[in-house]
């Protein structure tokens, strides 16, 4: 398997939501694969800048669509 066909992995938090440090956790965990995605948009053809707005446009939607949506698991 090559490196770009390699399967994500994002590690699991090992603190609490309530914890200080959780936050910087979770964005260290997730920052590696957002910026692979984002840097695979750009190859495509995509501009940075619009890649982004777009990204936190997805992420906007989404954190309002969960918030009415049981857990998913």
């Amino acid at each position: 398997m090559s490196a770009s066909n390699k399967q994500l992995r994002i590690n699991s938090p090992t603190v609490d939501p309530e914890d200080g440090n959780y936050m910087a956790q979770c964005q260290f965990a997730i920052e590696p694969s957002l910026i692979k995605m984002l840097h695979i948009a750009e190859q495509a053809g995509w501009d940075r800048s619009h890649v982004v707005m777009a990204a936190l446009s997805v992420c906007a939607g989404y954190a309002e669509l969960t918030e009415s949506l049981p857990v998913l698991q």
